[in-house]
Formats: structure tokens, C-alpha cells, sequence
């Protein structure tokens, strides 16, 4: 049954893996720019999040 199990988990990695990641992505993107003054998601670049001097550049690096 383990084995089966394990075989499961990595034959679905590479397709919920990317899934993961990328809702980790959209949902810190969307809740750090949120917090962050003065930050558009319509007109900038998530890179500001994380630019020296941004309040959360920490969490975002």
C-alpha cells in the first residue's frame, strides 16, 4: 500500500506541484500588495513588492 502511495505522489508531482506553487504565488502577491501602500497590481510589476526600501521586501524576497 505504501508503495503505491509513493508511486501515486510522484507520477502527480509535476502537475500539482505547479498548481501549488502558483496559487503560493497569486495569493502572497495579493495580500502583500494589498498591505503595501500605494502598490496597483494593474500597474506594476510584482518585483516592486520586493524592491529595496518596499515595506515587506523581506517576506517577499
Amino acid at each position: 500500500m505504501q508503495t503505491h502511495l509513493c508511486h501515486l505522489l510522484r507520477s502527480q508531482a509535476p502537475v500539482v506541484l505547479p498548481v501549488i506553487s502558483g496559487l503560493w504565488l497569486a495569493i502572497g502577491v495579493g495580500i502583500i500588495g494589498a498591505l503595501t501602500p500605494d502598490y496597483s497590481h494593474a500597474s506594476q510589476f510584482m518585483s516592486a513588492l520586493g524592491a529595496t526600501g518596499a515595506p515587506y521586501a523581506a517576506w517577499v524576497n
